[in-house]
């Protein structure tokens, strides 16, 4: 997970 990321995307999840 990027801890850059301003928020969780349906994209970041999906990257779980």
């Amino acid at each position: 997970m990027e801890d850059t990321a301003p928020k969780y995307t349906p994209v970041v999840l999906q990257h779980l």
